[in-house]
């Protein structure tokens, strides 16, 4: 078995990581130890991947995209050059960039992975990330919560403390906050809660909306729509947010913003960091709930926590601190990176899997069920109609492994098949939830509704693997199933994306054809012979769809031409 990295795929950045003389150490990339979670397609169509596609993004935000991880696991789509492309395809490319430059850093194939993804993430979302790692040619060994990859990053180097540690994280797109205990060189997860749509951009909205406020009010021109000016915006507000961290105000200038009347419009302004404040401090609140759900659910108040760790770029913001330290006083331990605290956690998972740290230096990690986990059964409303209710069997916060059975009874008379439709979440309403499993329980005996009584069994190892097992109690007859919750088909959705391009109308089926022709074109020749030939035969058969104007054909062989081009270029 070679060497197994820690890979930390970020909203906004991403970073790479290896255990060097038993120490997590991160690889870096073009001179950064942080990679911009950005892909694009240049002039030449051809795919670049972190600061070139950073570099262009101001440009070519039409051949640009960024901040895909927010659609992970949902089935939806983003668009670059007029072409869709899932999530998980440009997941594939980010991966694949950091998985290049770290053997070119280490002189060595890089072949398998830990990945962390935020701890609220889903199985949906959490089986896409590990989709990615495998399409950028990755075995990923495992996946790891954030804020747990964090407390293993601190915990490492300062095995001897004991007590109760609250992680907060709060990236560029997701915060999470997990609250742990440090006891004997362990790590015991108690709880964890998250926001999957909150984090650092949302902060750098605020600021966006304010200019595009004033130069509306004061110079009477409306950007809202102007993507060349809006790149410009975007950067100068997250500028503004980074000069807010070690300083009281800032001045944002944008001169020659835009056109009116023959003039150009010149903007400046400046802002405060009190005004700032006042403008996430909602933001701020949100994530201070999160932190009350997770120390309730780990029956916890502030002053039972030892040790607080900030981690992720935006926990920097003096507001967050000073938060943090009204409420815990002055337990925020330092001496990690925010930014690479998730990446380097995630190394030392990957250090203890290949055995590279062991011994007195090891550390172990017990986790807990992220979300509930159950199945659906029917209750009839007075109108007659089968109200399907989640029953849940494993609670969230379980700590792991862990199993637990329930007994149910028939619903139909003389009914002799039981059908074991499997979920996890929060909702009482079944159809709130996602559906991960199915099993159907055959030869129960011909009897009156709720005469037959189906013994069920969840069982959920510290591997990921969930057994489910239903005994019909009459006869013993047993039927059983297992479900990898890495392993299993993300649920679709309408994209918001796909949304966009019909309400827009932005793009044109041609233009949609001509990105995977020149995509095609740009790459065949570096395609083995075999995908040749079947990217060649895809290929006619889109533009004899096109000739006969059959658009969802050429549509449907253009995405099975993309992802054949993404599976051997992203690996």
């Amino acid at each position: 078995m070679g060497r197994i990295v820690g890979i930390d795929l970020g909203t906004t950045t991403s970073e790479i990581a290896f255990i060097q003389n038993g120490k997590p150490r991160i690889i870096p990339i073009s001179g950064s130890n942080t990679t911009p979670s950005i892909v694009g397609l240049d002039k030449n169509m051809e795919i670049i991947v972190g600061k070139p596609a950073l570099n262009q993004y101001v440009i070519a935000r039409d051949r640009t995209v960024c901040e895909v991880k927010r659609k992970m696991g949902t089935g939806d789509y983003v668009l670059m050059a007029g072409k869709k492309f899932s999530p998980v395809e440009i997941s594939a490319l980010i991966l694949g960039k950091l998985k290049h430059e770290a053997e070119e850093y280490l002189q060595e194939s890089i072949t398998e992975a830990v990945i962390t993804v935020p701890a609220n993430f889903n199985d949906a979302q959490r089986q896409a990330t590990k989709e990615a790692g495998e399409k950028a040619g990755l075995i990923v060994k495992h996946i790891i919560n954030e804020p747990t990859a964090a407390a293993l990053a601190y915990g490492v180097d300062n095995l001897k403390n004991e007590g109760k540690l609250l992680v907060y994280d709060i990236g560029g797109g997701t915060f999470d906050v997990t609250v742990l205990e440090m006891i004997e060189n362990s790590l015991d997860v108690m709880a964890s809660r998250g926001l999957d749509r909150l984090g650092g951009k949302d902060f750098d909205e605020k600021i966006i909306e304010y200019i595009l406020s004033e130069l509306k009010d004061k110079h009477g021109v409306d950007l809202s729509r102007d993507l060349m000016a809006l790149a410009r915006i975007r950067e100068v507000a997250i500028e503004a947010k980074t000069d807010l961290s070690s300083a009281g105000s800032t001045s944002i200038n944008l001169p020659f913003i835009a056109m009116k009347d023959g003039d150009a419009v010149n903007f400046s302004t400046d802002i405060s960091r009190e005004w700032y404040e006042r403008q996430i401090a909602d933001y701020v609140r949100q994530t201070m709930d999160c932190v009350d759900d997770a120390l309730n659910a780990a029956k916890l108040g502030d002053a039972d926590i030892d040790m607080v760790l900030a981690v992720g770029g935006s926990s920097r913001t003096p507001f967050i601190r000073a938060e943090l330290e009204k409420r815990f006083g002055k337990k925020i331990v330092g001496g990690i990176n925010p930014d690479e605290a998730v990446a380097l956690g995630a190394a030392v998972q990957a250090g203890l899997l290949g055995g590279e740290i062991t011994g007195n230096d090891s550390i172990a990690i017990f986790d807990v069920c992220n979300h509930s986990l159950g199945i659906r059964i029917s209750r009839r409303t007075p109108n007659g109609r089968d109200d399907g209710v989640f029953s849940r069997l494993i609670l969230r916060d379980t700590h792991l492994p862990f199993s637990y059975t329930g007994m149910f009874v028939t619903t139909e008379d003389y009914q002799t098949v039981v059908d074991v439709e499997i979920f996890q979440g929060e909702s009482d309403r079944v159809d709130n939830n996602n559906q991960i499993g199915h099993m159907s329980v055959y030869g129960i005996p011909v009897n009156k509704a709720g005469a037959e009584k189906v013994e069920i069994t969840f069982r959920y190892d510290m591997s990921g693997m969930l057994g489910v097992s239903a005994v019909i109690v009459s006869t013993g007859k047993e039927t059983s199933t297992s479900i990898n919750m890495l392993d299993y088909d993300a649920p679709k959705s309408r994209t918001e994306m796909i949304q966009y391009e019909v309400e827009q109308n932005d793009y044109s089926h041609d233009e949609d054809i001509g990105t995977t022709v020149k995509l095609y074109e740009r790459y065949r020749e570096t395609l083995p012979e075999k995908a040749k030939k079947s990217g060649d035969e895809l290929l006619m058969k889109m533009k004899q769809a096109v000739d006969d104007n059959e658009k969802d054909k050429a549509v449907t062989l253009g995405d099975e031409l993309t992802a054949l081009i993404f599976e051997y270029i992203a690996g």
